[in-house]
C-alpha cells in the first residue's frame, strides 16, 4: 500500500482485498498480521476521504479491526484450524489492553480454540470387532479363546477392525483400562472427561476413568506422586501386582502362593511385587517364561494379558 493515500488509489484497495478474500482461511492465518493492519487502514483511509472526512484513522482501531479479521476468517473448525486459530490468537495477544478492549469477535475464538482442543484429543471411536474379523490370530493360537473372551466381553479392543495386535506390548494405560473396564468403569472423553492427580493423564483420555479408579481402590499408585506414565510398557512384575490388588477389590479369592518355590532370578523381582507375584503364580493365573525364570521387568504383550484377565476371571466365576 502507498504511503499516503489517495482517491486514485481506490482501484489499487480494492484489488487488494479481493484478492485477500479469494484466500483461504488457512492461507489468510498465514498472512503477517502487519499485512491485513495496512490494508484495513487504506481503506479506512479512502473511505474518510471519499466522504470528506479527516484521513488518519485511529491506530488502535485499525488494529483491533485486523484481528477481528484473522479471527473472522478462521470460519468453522475442523482439524486443519490449527494455523488459523494460532495465528488469530496471537495477533490478539499482540494487542494492547486499549486495543483488545476493541476486539467484538473474542469469544468466537475461544470458541474456535476450545472446539478444536476437542477435536485433537477425541479419541478414535474403538472397533469392537468379533475374534473372526482379527486376522492378526491364527484359529490355533495359544490365546485364541482368551482373545475371543475379552472382545466379546468389550474388555479389550481390537487395534484396528481387523487386527488384535497380539504381539504389541501393552502399556500401562491400556492395563489399568482392562480392569477398570471389567470392573464397570465406562472410558473417558470429551463428553465425559475425569480429572485425576497426574499431569501427564488428560482428563479426555479414554483411560483417565479407569486411572482415577485404580487409584481411589488402591489398585496402582501411579510412577511418582504426579506421573502415571500411562504410555510406558507395562512390567510383567506390575501387572501381577496390579492384578493382585484388582483382585482384592473385586473379592475374588484367589489360592495362597506363598508356598510356591522361588525363581532363580528372585533376586530381580522388586520388594513390592514378591508376594503379588507368587500369589498370580500359585493362582496359575501367570506363569514363568522358562528355565525357573520369571523375568519381573520384561514387558508383556497384549495376548498375555488376555489370557491372563481370563483366567483371572474363570476364578470370579
Amino acid at each position: 500500500m502507498p504511503s499516503k493515500i489517495t482517491l486514485g488509489d481506490k482501484a489499487l484497495i480494492e484489488a487488494a482485498r479481493a484478492s485477500y478474500e479469494k484466500l483461504s482461511a488457512a492461507d489468510k492465518g498465514h498472512l503477517p498480521t502487519d499485512r491485513l493492519t495496512k490494508l484495513t487502514a487504506a481503506e479506512a483511509a479512502l473511505k474518510q476521504l471519499e466522504e470528506g472526512g479527516p484521513v488518519d484513522p485511529d491506530p488502535d482501531q485499525v488494529a483491533a479491526d485486523a484481528v477481528i479479521a484473522k479471527i473472522a476468517a478462521i470460519g468453522e473448525v475442523t482439524t486443519n484450524s490449527g494455523d488459523a486459530i494460532m495465528a488469530a490468537r496471537n495477533a490478539y495477544d499482540a494487542l494492547s489492553d486499549a486495543q483488545k478492549n476493541l476486539v467484538t469477535n473474542l469469544d468466537v475464538l475461544t470458541a474456535a480454540e476450545k472446539a478444536f482442543k476437542e477435536l485433537e484429543e477425541e479419541p478414535e471411536p474403538s472397533p469392537v470387532p468379533r475374534i473372526e474379523d482379527m486376522k492378526d490370530i491364527p484359529a490355533k493360537a495359544w490365546y485364541y479363546g482368551d482373545a475371543a473372551y475379552v472382545l466379546a466381553k468389550g474388555i479389550m479392543k481390537g487395534t484396528s477392525a481387523t487386527t488384535f495386535g497380539p504381539n504389541e506390548p501393552i502399556t500401562r494405560g491400556q492395563f489399568v483400562t482392562i480392569l477398570g473396564r471389567y470392573a464397570g468403569i465406562s472410558d473417558s472423553g470429551s463428553a465425559a472427561p475425569t480429572t485425576t492427580k497426574f499431569s501427564d493423564v488428560k482428563a479426555t483420555s479414554y483411560y483417565a476413568s479407569h486411572v482415577a479408579w485404580a487409584v481411589e481402590n488402591g489398585i496402582t499408585k501411579g510412577t511418582g506422586e504426579t506421573t502415571f506414565a500411562p504410555e510406558a510398557k507395562i512390567s510383567r512384575q506390575d501387572m501381577a501386582t496390579m492384578i493382585a490388588r484388582f483382585a482384592e477389590t473385586m473379592e475374588i479369592g484367589l489360592p495362597d502362593g506363598s508356598g510356591a518355590a522361588p525363581f532363580s532370578d528372585d533376586k530381580e523381582i522388586s520388594s513390592y511385587a514378591k508376594t503379588a507375584v507368587y500369589s498370580m503364580v500359585g493362582a496359575e493365573i501367570i506363569n514363568g517364561i522358562g528355565n525357573n525364570r520369571f523375568a519381573p521387568k520384561q514387558t508383556a504383550t497384549r495376548s498375555q494379558a488376555a489370557k491372563i484377565i481370563h483366567l483371572l476371571m474363570e476364578y470370579k466365576g
